[in-house]
């Protein structure tokens, strides 16, 4: 069987770029990188921190803050041709940033209906975790994505752990997530 390749996004929306939130959606990534390498799976990662897309004016922060850095990718042409993302958000007041929300609601409708999609939630407490995987995992599908398996909730108390709790995570979860990836005609 030759190697399927997956083009593949990390998506995160929290409002700083580098934060131990993308740290936890590259632990994923590379969790499941190092699971499908054994099998036939090859993601090409690429990462959008919507903190890097999106200049975001805070009231009372000064405005001489330089502009996000340009890659050249177009973060909506990365999400439209990816197979498999990892969205990882934290916890804003109980649920995802508004900054996830803002790039969701930007994608035309169906524009995930041939992706699928790994929910990564991060908060402070228990209940806000909950919360905050619940709604993601409910935005992600109402946008059309592919969610075959829960979001991954983790409280910040275990952000120490991520590549264990990421290991976890993919252990439980890769077969599903492949077999999601071969019904939307990956591989």
């Amino acid at each position: 069987m030759t190697a399927a390749q997956i083009n593949a996004v990390i998506l995160v929306g929290h409002p700083r770029a580098g934060s131990r939130t993308s740290g936890l959606a590259a632990a994923v990534a590379a969790a499941l990188g190092a699971r499908w390498e054994a099998d036939w799976w090859q993601p090409r990662w690429r990462t959008v921190e919507l903190a890097d897309v999106v200049q975001i004016r805070i009231a009372g922060q000064p405005d001489d803050r330089p502009p996000p850095p340009t890659t050249g990718d177009d973060p909506f042409a990365l999400v439209q041709n990816a197979h498999l993302i990892v969205v990882a958000t934290p916890s804003f007041k109980g649920t995802y940033t508004g900054l996830l929300k803002a790039f969701l609601d930007l994608l035309p409708p169906g524009h995930l209906a041939d992706t699928v999609v790994v929910p990564v939630a991060v908060a402070g407490s228990p209940a806000h975790v909950r919360s905050t995987s619940d709604t993601l995992s409910a935005v992600l599908l109402e946008v059309g994505a592919t969610v075959p398996a829960p979001a991954l909730g983790v409280p910040e108390s275990d952000l120490s752990r991520a590549e264990a709790v990421a290991s976890q995570w993919v252990d439980d979860h890769a077969k599903v997530l492949a077999s999601a990836l071969e019904k939307v005609g990956v591989g």
